[in-house]
């Protein structure tokens, strides 16, 4: 859980010697994908926005993240758009996660 990972890496980094040229910790962050099973459009400023396709780019980071056999994985929220109802699937890798909720978050999820 969210605790057990912040109370290892602590103690991992007082072990760690200020010498050392290896990191204390690593961390992945995902943040504002705005999922939604809408065809691709605009956000309100005309920037481009894949929405389908934000899940195989999450996936595409969930396994690098894995791979690369990160600490901690943080979700800084809006994983979904605000035109997405209902989300089925969600990741699932063993990797300690921390999410702060956007507000579609917090509203469709």
């Amino acid at each position: 859980n969210w605790n057990d990972a912040c109370n290892g890496m602590a103690e991992a980094a007082q072990l760690q010697s200020f010498g050392s040229t290896s990191p204390l910790f690593s961390f992945g962050l995902l943040a504002d994908i705005q999922y939604a099973p809408i065809p691709d459009g605009h956000s309100f400023s005309g920037s481009p926005r894949f929405y389908r396709h934000t899940l195989d780019v999450a996936r595409h980071a969930a396994d690098h993240f894995e791979r690369s056999e990160m600490d901690l994985v943080v979700n800084l929220g809006d994983i979904v758009d605000g035109k997405c109802q209902d989300i089925e699937e969600y990741g699932g890798q063993p990797l300690p996660e921390g999410v702060d909720a956007g507000e579609e978050c917090v509203d469709h999820v």
